[in-house]
């Protein structure tokens, strides 16, 4: 089943390795759980997610010179992606701008966390889907077939625009473009902790099924970006003040719908591990 409710647990002090083991199992099994009422700061709630891994920052930042992996989500800093600049503006207006987190990227995180330090009064919610699920949803044959296919990951121009790099000339765009070429991986791959199986592909960041025609390509994924973001592979979270969320990278979607503008709303993240995604066949 997605997603879990975490009780009698306190992330503000050093928790113990029994303790710890429990919480990457039930991650694992869960693949979201939610730790409400963490009355935690950034500080803490790195702590504790360096427990599940080393923390990473993002691998654009990176890019950039920084290494801060305590990324502050804020609308009054940062402005919502642009859309209109994506790779696949036709999926993304048909599904939502669902992702995992940079699979642009050769590596992706392993687990990552969300918490609440101010909440608008209406909206603001993240959703998350299995990818887990809605692979064992599919009929063995179609599950046979898209084990051997591998899509192309990128991550269009709007990143270019909406990390300012733009507004550095053609030639930070270009070395920009050399950092991140789009990439491959499998569309279905193995969880390296449970075994299982799940789908790697999401409607921010996969803009091609390698080997198959073009109409071929985005009638596929037409059909698996609907298939993945049904409601009943998905939860979603209505933010509390001092909620804390983790979750799985590999086995999940998720997405963060901008309804709640004007309204301020900031999440701190932090993300841990680094692991290329493995194919199932593999």
């Amino acid at each position: 089943m997605l997603g879990a409710r975490v009780e009698g647990v306190s992330l503000e002090a050093p928790i113990d390795d029994a303790t710890m083991k429990a919480i990457r199992a039930a991650l694992v099994e869960h693949l979201v759980l939610l730790f409400p009422g963490q009355r935690l700061d950034a500080e803490q709630q790195h702590a504790f997610a360096s427990r599940l891994g080393r923390p990473e920052p993002h691998p654009v930042t990176r890019h950039l010179g920084g290494d801060a992996t305590i990324v502050r989500i804020d609308n009054e800093l940062i402005a919502p992606p642009d859309l209109a600049a994506a790779p696949h503006l036709d999926h993304l207006a048909a599904h939502g701008a669902w992702h995992t987190d940079y699979t642009f990227n050769p590596e992706i995180p392993t687990f990552a966390t969300l918490r609440a330090e101010i909440v608008p009064p209406v909206g603001g919610d993240t959703l998350w889907a299995s990818t887990i699920a809605a692979w064992d949803a599919l009929s063995p044959k179609l599950q046979g077939w898209l084990e051997g296919l591998e899509a192309v990951h990128w991550h269009g121009p709007h990143f270019a625009r909406n990390f300012g790099i733009e507004k550095q000339g053609t030639e930070a765009v270009a070395r920009f473009e050399a950092a991140f070429p789009p990439h491959r991986h499998p569309v279905v791959l193995r969880h390296p902790e449970s075994g299982r199986r799940a789908l790697f592909v999401n409607p921010s960041y996969t803009v091609r099924i390698e080997g198959l025609e073009p109409g071929e390509s985005e009638a596929l994924l037409a059909f698996l970006f609907r298939h993945l973001t049904q409601p009943r592979f998905a939860l979603r979270h209505h933010w509390s003040p001092d909620d804390l969320i983790a979750w799985d990278e590999r086995s999940t979607i998720h997405l963060a719908p901008t309804d709640y503008q004007p309204h301020r709303r900031r999440l701190i993240r932090v993300a841990v591990g680094s692991e290329a995604p493995r194919a199932a066949t593999a």
